[in-house]
C-alpha cells in the first residue's frame, strides 16, 4: 500500500475558517494531523538577519555574484520595516539588492517602491525628536511604575544613541536579547507608526 504524505500551508487559521463556514470541515479533519505555527517575520525580527544572510548566499550562488552583505544604515530600515510580505518580500528584496549591487546591497539598489514603502518608517532622527516618555502623562512623577518605566526608557535611548542605533550592540550592552529591546521600543512607542 502507498502512503502518501501531504503538507498542506495557509495564512489563516483553519479551525476558524471551518468554524465560519469557508473551508470543509471534512477536509480540515484529514489534513490536521500535526500542525505547525510560524509566527510572521516582523513577530521574530531576531531572525532577520539570519534570512538576510541565507538569502544573500543563495542569490550569489543563483547570479554567480560575490554580495558580501547589506549595508548597516538600510539594514537598520529593515528592522524598522513591517514586511507585510514575509519571508517572500524579503527574499525578493535581498534577490533584487543582489542583482544591482556590486560589492554590498545599499539602497541605490532597492526598487523605489520599496524605497518609499520604507519612508513611511521613522528614521533615527525621528526616533528622539518625536517621543514622549511612556505614560508621563498618565501617571503622577510621584508613581513608583512611572519612575521604574521612566529609568528604563532613558537607559535605553541612552545605550542605543551610544551603539548609533545600533540594535544588536545595544541589546547585549543593556544585556537583552534583540528581540525584547524591539518589544520594549515598542510598547514605549518609540518608533512611532512602525507597526
Amino acid at each position: 500500500m502507498l502512503m502518501l504524505e501531504i503538507i498542506v500551508v495557509s495564512n489563516e487559521k483553519l479551525s476558524e475558517a471551518v468554524k465560519k463556514g469557508t473551508f470543509r470541515e471534512d477536509l480540515f479533519y484529514r489534513l490536521n494531523e500535526f500542525e505547525i505555527s510560524i509566527p510572521p517575520l516582523r513577530s521574530r525580527l531576531e531572525d532577520l538577519e539570519l534570512f538576510v544572510n541565507f538569502f544573500i548566499e543563495e542569490a550569489n550562488q543563483d547570479l554567480n555574484k560575490n554580495i558580501s552583505g547589506v549595508q548597516p544604515l538600510l539594514l537598520e530600515k529593515f528592522y524598522n520595516y513591517d514586511w507585510n510580505g514575509n519571508i517572500r518580500e524579503l527574499k525578493n528584496v535581498i534577490r533584487r539588492g543582489c542583482l544591482m549591487a556590486t560589492n554590498k546591497i545599499t539602497t541605490s539598489c532597492m526598487s523605489k517602491d520599496f524605497l518609499n514603502k520604507l519612508s513611511h518608517y521613522k528614521n533615527k532622527s525621528d526616533f528622539t525628536e518625536k517621543y514622549n516618555p511612556p505614560v508621563a502623562s498618565a501617571l503622577p512623577t510621584e508613581d513608583l511604575r512611572y519612575k521604574s518605566v521612566h529609568a528604563e526608557y532613558v537607559e535605553i535611548m541612552k545605550v542605543l544613541e551610544e551603539e548609533n542605533f545600533n540594535k544588536t550592540k545595544s541589546a547585549k550592552r543593556l544585556n537583552i536579547n534583540r528581540k525584547t529591546l524591539y518589544n520594549k521600543i515598542r510598547t514605549f512607542n518609540i518608533l512611532n507608526g512602525s507597526e
